[in-house]
């Protein structure tokens, strides 16, 4: 599978936090028959960088996976040598979006958010306004429309006059 899919309830307002959706669409590139992953921090932390500092980068995760665990996405338990078997325990018959993984390796956590809005939106209405932006990703203004325009030298989204943004150039295709 070259995509995850998540529940279109965990996207929106209230839903999981950047670092959270950017830690379960890595992990679940490597889900076997089984629904889990056998990893550790330290494996995680070297692919994933939801900040530039190490220390704080393994917490950032720890914390992120505790999260999941309590949103009910996944199960963990600390095995043999401080290994770590991830189990993803939900899913979705219908209203998830697909995140496809190609954004991983090109995506920060906050893009990676407003990708999947993005993907969460295309089929409705092409263009979402600053105010929905600041509340689904829960950051200021200033920070919003960084972001936003980080992403769109990114050729990640594209942005259109005024305070609207639009898919542009997605690894989907369109």
């Amino acid at each position: 599978m070259n995509s995850t899919p998540i529940g279109n309830e965990y996207l929106g307002i209230g839903g999981i936090s950047n670092n959270a959706l950017y830690v379960y669409c890595y992990l679940s590139q490597y889900l076997s028959h089984e629904k889990q992953v056998r990893t550790t921090y330290p494996l995680i932390a070297e692919d994933v960088c939801v900040c530039k500092k190490q220390a704080d980068n393994r917490k950032r995760i720890k914390d992120a996976l505790l999260e999941l665990e309590e949103k009910e996405l996944i199960t963990t338990e600390i095995t043999f040598n401080d290994h770590l078997r991830i189990v993803f325990i939900k899913e979705w018959e219908d209203k998830f979006t697909l995140i496809p993984h190609a954004y991983l390796n090109v995506a920060t956590p906050d893009e990676l958010k407003i990708i999947a809005h993005i993907l969460r939106w295309t089929h409705v209405r092409n263009s979402i306004a600053l105010d929905e932006w600041m509340a689904v990703l829960d950051l200021s203004y200033a920070t919003v429309q960084k972001r936003l325009k980080e992403a769109a030298e990114k050729n990640l989204i594209g942005i259109r006059h005024g305070k609207y943004y639009e898919a542009a150039n997605i690894v989907t295709g369109k």
